[in-house]
C-alpha cells in the first residue's frame, strides 16, 4: 500500500519571536508547481511555521515515480501583516546601499542552493517575461546602456525588431529631458522581452554616461508578477536516487534593531524645566534579549539637544522634551519594561527622590520603524 515520505521541509524561524518560529507566511503554489506535483505524484502540507513536500512511496525511501531530473519548485510569499512584519525584521543586511523599490514595497528572493539555511536577497522589483521599464534618478546621465543579465551572469537578449530578429544588448534608453544639461531628475524607459529565456532571478545593469554603474536585482515571473506578494521562494533539488532522504530547509529572520526616540508631550499643564524630568531603565536587564539602556536628551531640546520636528521646544504648541536611546534596541515579542518616567526637584538631575510620572513606558510599534529609528509619542 502506498504511503507518502517527505521529500522537502521547510521551517520557518524568527528570532523576534518567543517560540522561535514564526507563522507570519503564506505561500502561493504556481502552476508550474501543481503541474510538477501531480506529474510526480507529490503532496503539499502546511503546518503552520512551514511546509513539507512528501512524495508518494511504496518503499521506503524509494518514490513510486522516479524523478529522472533535477527539481526546481518556486513560491510566492505573501505576508500577513507586512507593516508589523517589515518592522521587526531585518532585511537589509544584504541590501544594496540605496534602493528603490518600483512597486511600492520591499520584495525579496530566497534560495536554497545546496545550503540548509535559505539565503536571500532584497529585490527591487518583480516584473512579467515582457515589461515596461522605468528608472528614475538625479543624474547628468542623458542616456543609460542598458544589459539584462540571467542566474549565471551571463547578457540576455531582451529586445527584437519589427520582424521578431533578436536586438544584442546593451540597449540604449535616453532620458526624458535628454537636451537638457546639468544635475537633473531624469527618468529612462524602455521596454524588454525576455520571454524566450523564461523566470528567474536576473540582474539589471544600468551603465550611465559617465560609465557608473547601478545594478538592481528583480524577479522574472509572469504569474506572480500579477499576484499579491511580497517575496519569492526558489528551491533546487538535484536529481534524487534511492534511497531518498529528506532535505530539510531553514528560513532564518532576525529582528530588527533600532535607536528609541521618546517624545515627552506636556499637555496637562504640568511645571517643569529643562531639567526636570529623566528618564531611566531600572529593568536591571543584561540579555540576552534586552540590556539596561541609557538615554540621552536631558535638558529640553531647544535647551542644546537635537531639533524637534516643527518649534524648538514644542509639539503641537505644547512643551516637549525628548530622550534618545544611546545605542539601538531589538524588538522582541515580550516588551521591555521599566523604563521610568520620573520628575524631579528642580536642579537636581540625579536626585533618587522625586514623583515617578509612568513606571513603564511602552514600546514602540513596530510598523512605526524608519530605518534604524523609532519615534515614541507620550502625553503627560
Amino acid at each position: 500500500m502506498a504511503g507518502y515520505q517527505t521529500l522537502i521541509k521547510l521551517e520557518m524561524l524568527h528570532n523576534f519571536y518567543k517560540s522561535g518560529v514564526t507563522d507570519d507566511f503564506e505561500f502561493l503554489l504556481t502552476a508550474d508547481v501543481h503541474r510538477l506535483m501531480r506529474q510526480q505524484r507529490l503532496l503539499y502540507r502546511n503546518f503552520g511555521c512551514g511546509f513539507t513536500l512528501l512524495y508518494e512511496s511504496s518503499q521506503p525511501n524509494t518514490p513510486t515515480i522516479d524523478i529522472d531530473n533535477d527539481l526546481t519548485f518556486v513560491f510566492g510569499i505573501s505576508v500577513k501583516s507586512p507593516a508589523s512584519f517589515f518592522g521587526i525584521t531585518n532585511l537589509d543586511e544584504e541590501a544594496p546601499s540605496t534602493v528603490t523599490y518600483t512597486n511600492g514595497c520591499r520584495m525579496f528572493y530566497y534560495t536554497d542552493g545546496a545550503l540548509t539555511d535559505l539565503k536571500y536577497k532584497v529585490l527591487h522589483a518583480m516584473y512579467a517575461e515582457q515589461f515596461s521599464f522605468r528608472f528614475t534618478e538625479k543624474t547628468t546621465s542623458k542616456s543609460l546602456k542598458v544589459t539584462i543579465k540571467n542566474q549565471s551572469g551571463s547578457a540576455i537578449v531582451a529586445q527584437y525588431d519589427s520582424d521578431g530578429n533578436p536586438i544584442t544588448g546593451p540597449y540604449t534608453l535616453n532620458a526624458d529631458n535628454e537636451k537638457d544639461t546639468g544635475n537633473l531628475l531624469r527618468t529612462f524607459k524602455g521596454f524588454f522581452d525576455v520571454s524566450k529565456s523564461g523566470s528567474g532571478y536576473y540582474t539589471i545593469v544600468l551603465k550611465r554616461d559617465d560609465a557608473t554603474e547601478k545594478t538592481l536585482q528583480v524577479y522574472i515571473h509572469d504569474e506572480l508578477s500579477r499576484s499579491n506578494v511580497s517575496g519569492v521562494m526558489q528551491l533546487s533539488l538535484s536529481k534524487p536516487t534511492p534511497p531518498v532522504a529528506a532535505k530539510n530547509l531553514r528560513l532564518d529572520l532576525k529582528r530588527a534593531e533600532s535607536i528609541w526616540k521618546y517624545y515627552i508631550i506636556n499637555r496637562s499643564g504640568l511645571d517643569f524645566t529643562a531639567t526636570d524630568l529623566v528618564l531611566s531603565d531600572k529593568s536591571g536587564d543584561s540579555g540576552p534579549i534586552y540590556n539596561t539602556y541609557t538615554f540621552s536628551g536631558n535638558p529640553a531640546m531647544g535647551g542644546g539637544g537635537q531639533a524637534l520636528p516643527n518649534t524648538a521646544d514644542s509639539i503641537n504648541s505644547l512643551p516637549t522634551m525628548v530622550f534618545e536611546s544611546t545605542v539601538k534596541i531589538p524588538f522582541y515579542e515580550v516588551p521591555k519594561t521599566k523604563l521610568e518616567l520620573k520628575k524631579i526637584p528642580d536642579g537636581s538631575p540625579t536626585a533618587t527622590a522625586g514623583n515617578v510620572l509612568i513606571s513603564s513606558l511602552p514600546n514602540p510599534a513596530p510598523d512605526v520603524r524608519v530605518d534604524d529609528n523609532c519615534n515614541i509619542y507620550v502625553y503627560i
